[in-house]
């Protein structure tokens, strides 16, 4: 019979088999994801809930970063894991601008609150909240529910490595959208509203009830201009995230740092040089859980 580890057991075992079969260095992150998604579209309802867990392991071995990850937390898997890992760093060679993994920070760490209401949320909480929503957007004049989700994840993970640092965290989250379809005015119109939070009190399903009908109401009453100049508009958010969302998902998927690192990249060549306008800026920083990206006064015309 085979035995199983737990993901914390993994972790502490992957450690030790890293330095036994030579790393230099070794790091090892796990986690422990709990997630729970009801959608509802044409009133037909969908569950999905699950437990995934894994562990991951990055090792230095001759001046160079090897990455290893299983699902599968037995110590024969593991060992194959962190040997992988091992060779991958070889047969890549020096890399002569690699120092050495992280090192344990000076600054305190902020501990993010954890909402423990999170983990008492069933299906039937979720499917009764759902009823309500669906019922109160039906129960509008000339408004009908069309689809809609309601999610929530708590996460455990931990990471560690032989440089002395280890970081543990909780922390969850819940959200949704909705969509309705009015049929006011002379096509019918469409709109939706996303909310979500960390913790319950963050996210209220009544305000997500109420926006996405204040929202389709008022693409029921949509208005005609003719111009005839060049003249420059100011976009709401979902807009504008509609219009350049797909660039900027573009561009970070090309300038994040890990992707120039191992070159799979047309700019990782370009390290040093001038790339973009100097009102652009992309900053990459592995301190924070984001990535930031920022253009500085731009300004969208459009010709009509």
């Amino acid at each position: 019979m085979t035995d199983y580890l737990t993901v914390d057991a993994a972790l502490e075992y992957g450690l030790k088999a890293a330095t036994k079969f030579g790393a230099e260095q070794v790091e090892g992150y796990c986690i422990k994801a709990k997630q729970m998604t009801l959608s509802v579209e044409k009133n037909i309802p969908r569950l999905e809930a699950g437990i995934n867990s894994g562990v991951n392991f990055r090792v230095v071995k001759e001046n160079n970063l090897g990455f290893g990850f299983t699902r599968t937390l037995t110590k024969e898997r593991i060992d194959s894991t962190i040997k992988t890992a091992i060779q991958n760093a070889k047969s890549k060679g020096k890399d002569p601008d690699f120092k050495s993994l992280p090192q344990p920070s000076k600054k305190p760490v902020t501990e993010l609150p954890f909402d423990k209401k999170l983990e008492n949320i069933t299906s039937d909480s979720l499917a009764k909240e759902f009823t309500m929503m669906i019922q109160e957007i039906n129960d509008v004049k000339g408004l009908h529910y069309l689809q809609g989700q309601l999610f929530y994840q708590v996460v455990e993970d931990q990471l560690v490595n032989s440089n002395g640092i280890t970081i543990k965290e909780k922390a969850g989250g819940i959200g949704g959208f909705a969509s309705a379809i009015t049929t006011k005015g002379l096509i019918p119109n469409y709109s939706f509203e996303i909310k979500g939070g960390r913790s319950l009190d963050a996210f209220n399903f009544q305000e997500l009830t109420k926006e996405t009908i204040h929202e389709t109401l008022r693409a029921a009453g949509p208005k005609t201009m003719n111009f005839e100049k060049e003249v420059p508009i100011i976009l709401e958010p979902d807009a504008s995230a509609g219009l350049l969302g797909g660039l900027f998902r573009i561009l970070i998927n090309q300038l994040q740092g890990n992707v120039v690192a191992t070159g799979a990249t047309p700019f990782s060549d370009q390290v040093g040089n001038q790339v973009a306008t100097e009102q652009f800026s992309f900053i990459d920083n592995g301190a924070v859980s984001y990535t930031h990206l920022r253009a500085h006064e731009t300004v969208l015309d459009l010709v009509c």
